[in-house]
């Protein structure tokens, strides 16, 4: 069912747009939003994954690897808990590759955000960095990527 699978990576591909201009205004990332990322990721697996069962197994490890970095993040308060949140949300759509993938292109796109931010001065930098917007690109860029694939 490759239709269904492009229809929820069109979906989710929203949602990540949704959650970084809401970061950008707030610097929050919305639990509903979160959740939905979360929530869509089992019908594309079962849509888009002709083994399903090794693609679980395959998430598992991706997931077990990366939630205990994404909490010690949170626990140095290097992150927000909106940031953890849609990263391990997102974990279920990333197979080891693409994490890896979007691992690299989150670093590069939240140091590029933040050097934006500095010449806007003392209170830019005291709200932080939106770092849902970089989270949202790296995730977008290997997501987008499986669409001419799926159609």
């Amino acid at each position: 069912m490759p239709g269904v699978a492009a229809a929820l990576v069109v979906a989710v591909l929203a949602i990540l747009l949704a959650c970084a201009v809401v970061d950008l205004r707030s610097r929050t990332i919305p639990n509903r939003l979160v959740v939905l990322v979360a929530l869509l990721a089992a019908p594309y697996w079962l849509a888009a994954a002709p083994d399903l069962l090794g693609r679980v197994i395959g998430q598992a490890v991706v997931i077990a690897v990366a939630l205990p970095i994404l909490l010690l993040l949170f626990a140095i308060r290097a992150w927000g808990g909106g940031d953890v949140k849609l990263s391990a949300a997102l974990l279920l759509w990333l197979p080891g590759k693409e994490a890896l993938e979007a691992a690299a292109i989150m670093a590069v796109t939240g140091a590029v955000l933040a050097l934006l931010i500095l010449p806007f001065g003392r209170r830019a930098t005291a709200r932080g960095v939106p770092y849902g917007v970089a989270i949202a690109i790296a995730a977008a860029v290997p997501l987008a990527g499986r669409l001419p694939f799926l159609v």
